[in-house]
């Protein structure tokens, strides 16, 4: 599997009501910061432990989960489009997923406050969605979501 579609599943888990659950959330900040890793190292193949690998999924609950995200997938698709290709690429692309990086480091700790890592794991979620689509406004959405976290953070902590 390619590690930048794997790069979705882990914040979509972190936004869903399952980060109330005791570490959830920092089992998907750890596995953002090693996918971020990995796509950092330019790693063609996501790597993952034996344990993980062998684990098998009944076709029926497959099938169930897939129907279930059917309908979002199909409206991510209307929205989603190849624009401004150059800031998912290079400098900006190593840029964003350093900042994938970082975040998944964060939110082992945010996990003392329930769903605050949710926050987080949506801008995660949204650039790597803008990764996988090649979608610069998604990028640039991303970056306007960040200035507003990092403005937020600084206004209650000052």
């Amino acid at each position: 599997r390619r590690p930048s579609k794997s790069c979705v599943a882990s914040p979509a888990m972190a936004v869903s009501p399952l980060s109330g659950v005791p570490f959830v959330t920092t089992m998907c900040g750890l596995s953002i910061a090693g996918l971020a890793t990995q796509l950092l190292l330019g790693r063609r193949v996501v790597w993952l432990p034996e344990r993980v690998r062998q684990r098998r999924i009944p076709a029926t609950r497959l099938r169930n989960g897939l129907a279930r995200a059917d309908w979002v997938v199909m409206r991510m698709e209307r929205v989603m489009r190849r624009r401004m290709t150059w800031l998912t690429h290079g400098p900006v692309r190593v840029t964003l997923l350093s900042l994938c990086l970082v975040f998944g480091l964060i939110m082992p700790f945010m996990e003392i406050v329930p769903f605050a890592g949710s926050s987080v794991a949506a801008l995660v979620l949204v650039i790597s969605l803008a990764l996988i689509s090649r979608d610069g406004v998604m990028a640039l959405l991303a970056g306007f979501g960040i200035c507003a976290l990092v403005t937020t953070a600084a206004v209650l902590l000052f």
